[in-house]
């Protein structure tokens, strides 16, 4: 377990997430599902637990029938907003 200093620098960017992640004292903590990927609704509590941490995404045009890859377009734009948030206020 890493000591309460470090977890408070974590982020976490959860895509198409069959469990969710609740640890306390992390900095941030995102999940994001498609409304076409039944996965992340296996795990009721999680995703209760997960509470304002999980966005429901509506799927790109172009994404498959069952979106639960992490390479699917419909998190292309969150993936780069969290990458571009790193870099601009984590990276010195």
């Amino acid at each position: 377990m890493l000591p309460e200093e470090d977890r408070a620098r974590v982020s976490v960017l959860a895509i198409a997430p069959s469990a969710y992640i609740n640890v306390p004292g992390l900095e941030d903590i995102q999940h994001y599902a498609s409304r076409w990927d039944f996965v992340p609704l296996l795990d009721k509590l999680g995703m209760q637990l997960a509470g304002d941490t999980l966005k429901i995404l509506a799927p790109a045009k172009d994404a498959s029938i069952w979106d639960h890859a992490v390479s699917s377009p419909t998190y292309k734009k969150v993936k780069e907003d969290f990458y571009n948030d790193i870099l601009e206020n984590h990276v010195e």
